[in-house]
């Protein structure tokens, strides 16, 4: 049965479902709202974890909120709310959330049990050129038809009704609150200058098909960051930027995977020596993708007109790549969302 709980002093509100000892605690991306997350939510099946949501500060039910928005900002409110839940916590962070995740895994070492980051913004910025996070930054001033036509391009694959749902909810974000963010997650946090503070599990899950977040910036500026014998890299077929938007019952399934695998790797847990042992030869591996990717400004929508080819109209060549994708590539794991497996494998 779903509850709702409210941080003392703040308007912070989230929301609970379930009664496991442990939590699950999403957290959406930019422009989205905890809603984002419940077609994932419906297809769980640990029992044993709670399920927490929230609204980051400027979205959703939030968007009066006052500032800074920042990602140590985003970071204060998540951790108030696991505070507040006072249990055993994984977290899932999209997009811009994962290094926000992070920050608060790293931050309560003692009760974080795992990180699920999906097309994870690197924690170091994505150190976007002025054009093209200009693109970004001026999105708070679009409306739902903009923003449908972007998250149509973003997450092709997804449920018409998600999308208007999505859209409505991007357009209600104060343009100054979009502007600062953009810039919070383009510049990026000083953690980002080290390897992550958190040691624990992790599992990143790319969408197969994200002109943003690609196999080449997981492999080169996320995956490093964390301890390789306890990092898992999944690419979800199939999948734009929004994973869990298009394929939540793939997500859906990797999740509940994960924290099989971490319940096992438990403290308490029989099996505990032997699953680390068998994690200590595993590597993160990356899948080379051959195809050109398309610069991150060409999914946006322009205010007149309609986007064309990638290629540019006055030369006829493809775009160069933005600096995100001018990085090394290699061999990752997928899940096809026609061909999931068992959680518990």
């Amino acid at each position: 049965m779903a509850s709702s709980t409210t941080i003392p002093n703040s308007d912070i509100v989230f929301r609970r479902d379930g009664t496991g000892d442990r939590a699950l605690v999403l957290l959406h991306g930019f422009l989205d709202d905890q809603e984002v997350w419940s077609r994932v939510t419906d297809e769980l099946t640990a029992s044993e974890f709670e399920v927490v949501r929230l609204d980051l500060a400027g979205f959703g039910d939030r968007t009066e909120a006052t500032g800074p928005f920042t990602l140590d900002r985003f970071a204060a409110d998540l951790s108030a709310v696991v505070d507040a839940v006072d249990k055993p916590f994984v977290l899932v962070g999209h997009s811009m959330a994962a290094p926000v995740a992070e920050l608060v895994a790293a931050a309560r070492p003692d009760r974080a049990m795992g990180l699920v980051l999906l097309s994870p913004i690197p924690i170091a910025g994505t150190r976007l050129p002025d054009e093209a996070i200009e693109a970004f930054r001026s999105l708070g001033d679009l409306g739902a038809p903009e923003h449908r036509a972007a998250r149509q391009q973003g997450a092709p694959s997804a449920p018409e009704a998600e999308v208007e749902r999505m859209s409505t909810v991007a357009a209600k974000a104060r343009p100054e609150v979009v502007r600062a963010v953009a810039d919070s997650w383009n510049n990026g946090h000083p953690a980002g200058e080290r390897p992550s503070a958190f040691s624990g599990p992790v599992l990143l899950l790319p969408g197969a098909d994200d002109v943003l977040i690609t196999a080449e910036v997981v492999a080169s500026l996320v995956a490093p960051r964390f301890d390789s014998t306890r990092t898992t890299v999944t690419e979800i077929e199939k999948a734009g930027h929004w994973p869990h938007v298009e394929h939540p019952s793939t997500v859906a399934a990797e999740i509940d995977r994960f924290l099989v695998d971490n319940d096992r790797n438990s403290p308490d847990s029989a099996d505990t020596v032997r699953h680390r042992e068998r994690d200590s030869v595993r590597l993160p591996t990356f899948r080379r993708r051959d195809r050109e990717a398309v610069g991150v400004a060409a999914t946006l929508p322009r205010r007149h007109g309609r986007l064309g080819s990638s290629r540019d109209r006055r030369t006829g060549r493809e775009p160069q790549r933005h600096p995100l994708q001018q990085h090394g590539s290699g061999e990752l794991q997928r899940s096809d969302p026609e061909h999931r497996g068992s959680p518990g494998r």
